[in-house]
C-alpha cells in the first residue's frame, strides 16, 4: 500500500473500477440526470466506492472475530 494510505483507501480503490462502471451504466440510463457533466460522473463513482469499502470493512471485522474465537 502507499504511505498514508488507509485499508479503507485501499478497499475503495478496489472497488472504484465497478463502481465507475456502475456510473456509467446509470448515465445511459438517464440515472444521474440529462448530460452530467464529466465532475458528477466521477462524484458519483467515488462515492460510491467508499460505501462499498465501508462494508468491506465491516464484513472483514465480522469475518476477523468469528476467526478469533
Amino acid at each position: 500500500m502507499i504511505k498514508n494510505m488507509t485499508l479503507l483507501d485501499y478497499f475503495a480503490s478496489q472497488a472504484l473500477n465497478a463502481t465507475f462502471k456502475n456510473s456509467v451504466d446509470l448515465i445511459n440510463e438517464g440515472g444521474l440526470g440529462e448530460d452530467p457533466p464529466l465532475e458528477r460522473i466521477y462524484e458519483d463513482a467515488a462515492e460510491t466506492a467508499y460505501l462499498v469499502a465501508q462494508e468491506m470493512i465491516k464484513q472483514k471485522a465480522k469475518y476477523d472475530s468469528q476467526q478469533s474465537s
